[in-house]
């Protein structure tokens, strides 16, 4: 079984109604090529990328591309 680590991404303008879709996050894969699983929708204002290890997750956070975007990232809660 694989594991992935997931991280959300949502632009950091507060335009109502502005839409964040896969292809507006797949800047990310030219920096990620070979470390990025799956981008999707996940929701109307967010994206989640899966990442296949802990270590490109925590990269992107400090990454100089997601500024460049306009990209916020999130990191998922999980309950336990």
């Amino acid at each position: 079984m694989m594991v992935s680590y997931v991280v959300y991404f949502c632009r950091t303008s507060e335009i109502l109604g502005e839409r964040i879709n896969a292809l507006n996050v797949s800047v990310l894969h030219r920096a990620f090529k070979h470390k990025i699983l799956e981008i999707k929708n996940h929701g109307r204002r967010t994206v989640a990328v899966s990442f296949n290890n802990i270590k490109a997750a925590n990269a992107i956070i400090s990454h100089p591309i997601l500024k460049e975007n306009n990209l916020l990232h999130t990191f998922p809660c999980f309950g336990l």
